[in-house]
């Protein structure tokens, strides 16, 4: 007489490895989309607090700060940022203008997505990336 043993059988998990590989290859892509969007986002609300930083500066010295004067004033581009995007600020004096920069960095995962600028202007680009 056979003695029924407990445990899985080779099927078993063949199929439970194949459904969980399945799912992995799927969701992966979504994942990836998902982390991008989040890090652009985290730009974008630098951008914005960089251009209040700004609107301050010129309410008090009639002028736009240049990035040089911006980080002296104590700011910098959050840790987990800086691995992902270099910024840079683009000034004009008449009128007083700036546009704000943020290039995604190569090699990082954000290095597939399109660059962001704000200018002192309001406008923003690229339109659906905002």
């Amino acid at each position: 007489m056979l003695q029924r043993m407990d445990g899985f059988t080779l099927i078993e998990l063949v199929v439970v490895l194949t459904v969980t590989s399945l799912l992995a290859v799927l969701g992966w892509p979504s994942y990836q989309e998902h982390r991008v969007r989040s890090h652009r986002l985290s730009a974008q609300a630098q951008m914005l607090e960089i251009a209040s930083r700004q609107q301050q500066f010129l309410l008090t010295q009639g002028r736009y700060a240049s990035q040089e004067q911006l980080e002296a004033s104590g700011y910098q581009l959050p840790d987990a940022l800086q691995p992902l995007y270099a910024y840079r600020l683009s000034l004009s004096s008449t009128p007083p203008a700036y546009t704000l920069y943020f290039t995604p960095r190569p090699g990082s995962a954000q290095f597939a997505d399109a660059p962001l600028s704000l200018g002192s202007d309001g406008q923003r680009t690229p339109p659906d990336r905002w």
